[in-house]
């Protein structure tokens, strides 16, 4: 039996159509659930140094040199943790309890299970962090 053109076509569609419903309930099912990746965690390079007069008009007022060194997350004492930007010194110490109870961080990701780290901090203290 041989297939006709507007058959293989009909199929093709049809094959698309079920593929499109079904990732529509998949996603509809999973909507508002996080997922967590976890990938070996390489230090990421987050010193920034702007030279006074050179911050980008409507930057704020001129502070002069603003550095922030990454930090080890394995390492790092509750006092160099709540120098972070938005990081409470409550929360700087959660982060060491919880080291302290469950072993060394394998990636950063793994805050977000401490008490007090929400998605919005993590996201704006991610990037001076790693587990080494």
């Amino acid at each position: 039996m041989v297939m006709r053109r507007s058959e293989f076509i009909f199929i093709l569609l049809a094959a698309a159509a079920v593929f499109f419903i079904l990732g529509y309930f998949v996603a509809g099912r999973t909507r508002g659930q996080s997922f967590t990746v976890s990938a070996e965690s390489k230090p990421y390079n987050a010193s920034v140094s702007v030279p006074e007069g050179d911050a980008p008009s409507g930057a704020g007022p001129d502070t002069g040199s603003a550095r922030i060194a990454p930090l080890d997350i394995n390492s790092a004492s509750a006092a160099e943790l709540a120098s972070l930007p938005g990081m409470s010194s409550s929360t700087a110490e959660a982060i060491v309890s919880f080291r302290e109870a469950h072993g060394a961080y394998d990636y950063v990701g793994q805050l977000l299970r401490v008490s007090g780290v929400d998605r919005e901090l993590f996201l704006e203290i991610e990037r001076y962090l790693f587990a080494g």
